[in-house]
């Protein structure tokens, strides 16, 4: 657990942890003058991933809907704690394969309602899944509550990650989050 590694590091029994702790506990640690904090750009990766199977999500206009209605920007400033920097795409900008160009959806939550409603879903209501884990459930706490905005009701169901994934794996699941931790440097990773 992220608390229980932080704790470890304050009191010197643990030397070092990665990609484990929270924004928050990370600006904690900061001003701790016993404790040496060490940030730089990194490869992890946070996705929201949709059932195109499923009726509602099979239409682009909902997809497109959910990007516009998505604030990142403030995601990352107050969840974040502007650890993070929005993604283009699933290769980090330090990738020679990397391809910056490539269409982004500003916020907008007008055009989101007008999506909706074009789609037929002025009213959506869908589950979205998540894990356990702290960070997991805080991204779905504040998506919850951006969705609303827009019209769309979120249902949260969190389970212990073993039956979260497989659910995912098994395709049982509406939307869901997940993030990458490095590796993903080299296209190559996803010919699997």
């Amino acid at each position: 657990e992220a608390i229980v590694q932080a704790l470890e590091l304050r009191k010197g029994s643990a030397d070092i942890t990665l990609n484990v702790l929270t924004p928050d506990m990370v600006e904690v640690l900061k001003h701790d003058d016993h404790v040496n904090v060490l940030q730089s750009e990194g490869t992890n990766y946070q996705y929201i991933a949709f059932n195109l199977a499923d009726p509602i999500f099979s239409d682009v206009r909902v997809r497109q809907a959910f990007a516009y209605g998505i604030d990142r920007g403030k995601i990352i400033k107050y969840l974040w704690r502007d650890q993070a920097r929005a993604a283009t795409g699933m290769l980090p900008p330090n990738s020679w394969a990397c391809e910056p160009n490539v269409k982004t959806y500003a916020y907008d939550p007008e055009r989101a309602r007008q999506l909706l409603k074009e789609a037929g879903h002025e009213h959506l209501s869908f589950t979205y899944r998540t894990s356990q884990d702290e960070t997991g459930r805080l991204v779905a706490s504040v998506l919850q509550q951006q969705l609303r905005e827009i019209g769309v009701t979120m249902e949260i169901r969190s389970n212990e990650f073993a039956t979260f994934f497989s659910d995912i794996i098994k395709g049982e699941f509406q939307m869901y989050s997940l993030r990458w931790i490095g590796g993903n440097t080299d296209p190559d990773i996803f010919n699997a």
